[in-house]
């Protein structure tokens, strides 16, 4: 008996955990959103990318703008990143207030993506020596691409042909031409580097462009998921704080009470198999990483996650939980009471409440997708201990 009464308390204790791991969870989503920390990750990701390097477009796209401008900055006025980015009322408000966001830019990018918006913008680049007409690589039939006519509403000089980032990709000398109007710096001799090792294949060099892009956003995604670390650490001692969440007065409570440890187990096991079978049918289970966003996709941008759990959708699962949590009157939440007798208290017993406050802060910064495995693996153990020990009584009553 003694086994399965720590057991119910480890399970309880793990439900306790869970719940306390999806308020985390909320709040980092509702910062992340309020601060565009996704979107200013990967915008921060491929401005180091792309630092040191100032260009000018022959035909700026922001006429705002005009004159030199970052490459990063002509990169995000690209028609196929403004159309990913949608500026809403919040990214509106943090422009006024000056804040990092305010562009409204996006917060996932796919690697082909950002390879042809960033050689349709090295297409664009006004070059200070254009080639005469003579001197420029023959360009593949069926590309589209015409010599610019001299005069007219064109600021391209006559002699020159303008390509797409799509056309530029077709050959590798296109891939080389456009490069070669870059300043000379980090990035141009990256980019050459890695053209110059695909050996003339323009598959090769494009697929090269694409993982020196996806290997920068893997560095990013690891920045990201150590900010989204510690934002959680701290949350986690605010929250375990703020509600009194003392996890030895918990636990204590769990071993004493039997009806409320029979409770929690109960209501553990229901959440288990309500999210079992949820995820059977395809729908969010409960336990949300706030770390997911970090962790990306192969070939493509590691600063966010397509799909990632919405905000409402964690709301629901927490207010379902609550609910569920209600009925067991756990030792939590300060009252007159409870905070004079803090106070009262002798140092060592401040101690200890100090103490279950730091363990519940570390086991709420482990994140709910650990709470709902280990609770998953707990309710399975209990359920071949269980039969076991009613049998074994059986037996001693028999005999």
């Amino acid at each position: 008996m003694l086994g399965s009464q720590v057991l119910d308390v480890a399970i309880g204790i793990c439900f306790v955990y869970l719940f306390l791991s999806l308020i985390c969870t909320v709040l980092n989503e509702w910062a992340a959103a309020i601060f565009a920390m996704r979107a200013n990750n990967l915008e921060d990701g491929i401005r180091n990318l792309l630092a040191g390097t100032k260009v000018t477009l022959a035909n700026p796209r922001n006429q705002l703008a005009g004159g030199e401008q970052q490459l990063h900055d002509a990169l995000y006025e690209h028609p196929l990143i403004q159309r990913l980015s949608k500026r809403t009322w919040l990214d509106r408000l943090r422009g006024l207030l000056r804040m990092p966001g305010g562009r409204g830019g996006p917060s996932y990018l796919t690697s082909r993506t950002f390879a042809l918006a960033l050689f349709d913008t090295l297409a664009a680049i006004q070059n200070p020596h254009p080639p005469a007409a003579t001197n420029v690589p023959a360009i593949p039939p069926g590309t589209g691409a015409e010599a610019s006519p001299a005069g007219g509403d064109s600021p391209v000089p006559a002699g020159t042909v303008t390509l797409t980032g799509a056309q530029v990709f077709q050959t590798v000398e296109g891939i080389e031409r456009a490069i070669g109007k870059l300043p000379d710096g980090d990035v141009k001799e990256a980019l050459t580097a890695l053209i110059r090792d695909a050996h003339g294949d323009a598959r090769k060099a494009r697929q090269s462009i694409e993982d020196w892009y996806n290997d920068a956003m893997d560095r990013v995604s690891g920045l990201y998921k150590r900010k989204t670390q510690m934002i959680v650490a701290g949350l986690a001692v605010g929250i375990a704080v703020a509600i009194n969440a003392d996890s030895i007065a918990i636990i204590n409570s769990l071993s004493h009470n039997s009806a409320m440890r029979d409770l929690a187990v109960n209501l553990a096991e229901r959440e288990v198999s309500q999210a079992t079978e949820a995820k059977a049918a395809g729908s969010v289970q409960p336990s949300a990483d706030p770390n997911a966003a970090a962790t990306g996709e192969k070939n493509s941008s590691a600063a966010t996650v397509p799909g990632a759990t919405p905000t409402h959708q964690l709301l629901d699962r927490l207010k379902q939980v609550e609910g569920q949590l209600a009925p067991l009157n756990l030792p939590v939440g300060w009252n007159k009471a409870n905070w004079k007798d803090f106070e009262d208290a002798e140092w060592g017993v401040k101690f200890n409440k100090l103490f279950g406050f730091l363990l519940t802060a570390v086991a709420l910064s482990m994140g709910a997708p650990f709470w709902f495995d280990l609770l998953n693996k707990f309710i399975v153990v209990r359920s071949t201990v269980k039969p076991r020990e009613k049998s074994r009584e059986e037996k001693s009553k028999d005999g």
